[in-house]
């Protein structure tokens, strides 16, 4: 008894040396993408680093335009039994026709306690600049409509995107999980579009209205959808997992409400092990780490999922067996 006792007191003590990490964290993030914002705002100071690379965006669109760019999502933690070891957070705002794309960058300290907030980094876009691919198709089109072109042609296409974020995210994953072209054709961006296209629903005007050097790309845009469900295929073979086991990465965040410029959010989130004895699992295999990337757009008050892949950080010795 007396020896079962001592364990008992040394596990306790082991599990009392450090801090509790704390992983509903959205206060913290959210504090200091606020804090950042209003600094940059109000003139106060900030990063050397970040003043110097937002004094040449100043310089080029203007201090009103770069401060309606600076304003970020909220973020809001679904998930907090999954450890995020990295956060990034893209956003791109519309303002006045003009298209800006803003970086927030978030890492964990040492001891994984405190999040330290890198940025943010502002990049004007020009459409010409656009490489063609299925975001871009989005940015020229369904958010260059008119909310009373949007409404009229919402009933020919039977749109079938959301309102909530994360339903659309569990409904969005479940069906690359099911390789489920058709329910993807509902709830993505490039979906809808394609299913338009196929119902012989003209949708060229949505493009050459703003891109008039560029076409809508049916092939390409399958072809799109195509490579992400074999990329899901692919990991949850690798990790022997199902939906369920995943799904708490993929949700581990959510955006509670969008600025006013804001059309379309990206998010990258790195799942790591909370120390060097232990590994993290996803489904049946133990690895470094763990990584969820998404976009999304919200149109018209509704989401489109754009992309949302899934991957895994393996040791160097199962390189070997891991190929991508």
């Amino acid at each position: 008894m007396g020896r079962a006792w001592v364990i008992l007191v040394l596990i306790g003590s082991i599990a009392g040396c450090g801090e509790r990490i704390d992983e509903n964290d959205a206060d913290q993030l959210n504090a200091l993408l606020q804090n950042i914002a209003q600094a940059i705002t109000t003139g106060e100071d900030v990063p050397h680093d970040t003043e110097y690379g937002l004094r040449l965006v100043r310089e080029r669109i203007g201090e009103s335009t770069l401060e309606k760019t600076v304003v970020p999502p909220t973020l809001e933690r679904v998930n907090p039994s999954v450890h995020v070891d990295s956060l990034q957070v893209n956003a791109l705002y519309k303002i006045n026709g003009d298209l800006f794309n803003t970086k927030w960058h978030f890492e964990r300290d040492e001891e994984g306690l405190e999040w330290t907030l890198f940025g943010p980094t502002v990049r004007d876009i020009k459409g010409s600049d656009l490489i063609y691919n299925t975001e871009d198709v989005l940015i020229a089109g369904l958010d260059y409509m008119s909310l009373e072109a949007f409404d009229a042609l919402e009933p020919e296409t039977g749109w079938g995107s959301s309102n909530d974020l994360l339903i659309l995210l569990e409904e969005a994953f479940t069906a690359f999980v099911d390789e489920n072209i058709d329910s993807l054709m509902f709830l993505t961006a490039s979906g809808t579009l394609l299913r338009a296209d196929e119902d012989e629903i003209d949708i060229s005007y949505l493009i050459s209205d703003y891109l008039p050097d560029r076409e809508f790309d049916p092939d390409g845009t399958r072809e799109y959808l195509e490579e992400q469900i074999k990329h899901t295929d692919y990991i949850m073979d690798y990790c022997q997992a199902e939906a369920k086991d995943v799904l708490p990465y993929v949700q581990a965040y959510t955006i509670g409400s969008m600025p006013e410029y804001c059309i379309r959010v990206d998010l990258s989130m790195t799942f790591t092990r909370l120390d060097k004895l232990r590994g993290i699992t996803v489904g049946d295999r133990s690895m470094q780490g763990f990584t969820v990337e998404w976009s999304a757009a919200r149109v018209n008050e509704k989401w489109f999922m754009d992309s949302l892949l899934i991957n895994c950080l393996v040791t160097d010795m199962a390189k070997g067996l891991y190929r991508p």
